[in-house]
């Protein structure tokens, strides 16, 4: 197996998953760590504690995507697994994904499920497809005011706690295992994502090959979420801006207006809301609000 990790100012954060792969490795394991220009002791760390892992620093931030494939292409092994740094798998993990995978030649990705470090469930490890619907929900609030239910809330697939093995649209980037040879086939990362949403078009252009995306209950992993990216405001224009990269790849130029209008109006009504009631968020929506030509642009800023 060959597992990539990219890191950015995971100090913190890379031993520990290291460590963990490290334990729960079945046989050959070959480990890419791509350092995206890390201002700490990222790379450090790894060649210090790690030196079987090899390291490939970078003098700029390539995004995910971009290292991702660098990383992908220096492998020649069945199955790749992009692993955030800020995780850490389950001792059982990579052998119950390693056999699920090669007992079903229908599965192209595989993912996991994920914990917060206090046990709690992290639905953030498998998605719904973007959709008009699904952004006019979250423009109006609805999938917070009907968290659980999958009509309100279905990206979030509301209601599912994750705890069954199942067919999903999307399996998020923080424990992706795929097939090198499918990677290849569908081309791998899109670099015109810098990050969010990568795992989203990758996940849409296998389903398109003809292979499903599986959630499996039993890989289990804890992952932190956020490591590297500690600003709010500005991790939410990313989040949109990718979002926008999306909708344009993928939907017709109508649906692209709505969706990037209606992204316009997910920001300005929780805008609204937060000047009416006051407090700590306010400033936090006007910052965003004043970045909204993040998703308006044609790529997602590198910057």
């Amino acid at each position: 197996m060959g597992v990539v990790l990219v890191t950015y100012n995971n100090e913190t954060h890379i031993g520990p998953a290291l460590d963990a792969l490290r334990a729960a490795a079945t046989g050959p394991m070959d480990v890419v760590v791509v350092d995206n220009a890390s201002a700490d002791s990222t790379v450090a760390v790894v060649r210090r504690d790690h030196p079987g892992v090899r390291v490939l620093a970078q003098s700029e931030n390539l995004g995910f995507a971009k290292a991702c494939n660098l990383a992908a292409r220096t492998l020649d092994t069945e199955l790749v697994l992009f692993l955030n740094p800020d995780t850490v798998v389950d001792e059982d993990a990579l052998w119950i994904g390693t056999e699920a995978m090669r007992a079903d030649p229908s599965i192209g990705i595989l993912g996991g499920r994920t914990r917060y470090p206090d046990g709690g469930l992290n639905s953030t490890c498998c998605f719904g497809s973007p959709t008009l619907w699904s952004a006019l929900c979250e423009a109006l609030g609805l999938n917070a005011l009907a968290a659980g239910t999958t009509l309100f809330n279905p990206e979030h697939l509301g209601g599912w706690d994750r705890d069954d093995t199942r067919d999903v649209d999307v399996v998020t980037g923080c424990f992706l295992l795929i097939r090198r040879d499918v990677f290849e086939e569908v081309g791998g990362f899109d670099e015109r994502f810098f990050l969010y949403s990568e795992d989203t078009d990758l996940s849409l252009r296998v389903r398109r090959s003809g292979r499903r995306c599986v959630h499996h209950h039993r890989v289990g992993l804890v992952h932190a979420g956020g490591g590297s990216d500690t600003v709010r405001s500005a991790k939410l224009v990313k989040v949109l801006a990718a979002r926008a990269v999306y909708y344009r790849k993928h939907w017709t130029r109508p649906a692209i207006a709505a969706g990037t209008a209606l992204l316009d109006a997910r920001v300005l009504t929780r805008l609204l809301a937060s000047q009416l009631r006051g407090g700590p968020h306010r400033n936090h929506w006007q910052q965003v609000w004043r970045q909204r030509a993040a998703w308006h642009q044609r790529r997602v800023s590198t910057a």
